[in-house]
């Protein structure tokens, strides 16, 4: 269960760094949602894959 935890806050945290970049360099907001999207994506293969 910690592993899940921890995965799961390295992707909320990783996804709020991109989407604080794009903020900042103006990007449209449907591209920062889909790279957050990405992220909470990629946590979760990664989830999958420690399972």
């Amino acid at each position: 269960m910690w592993n899940v935890i921890k995965k799961l806050s390295i992707g909320l945290v990783v996804g709020g760094v991109l989407v604080g970049i794009t903020r900042a360099l103006e990007f449209p907001f449907i591209f920062q949602m889909m790279f957050f999207g990405y992220a909470m994506l990629g946590a979760a293969v990664f989830m999958l894959l420690d399972s």
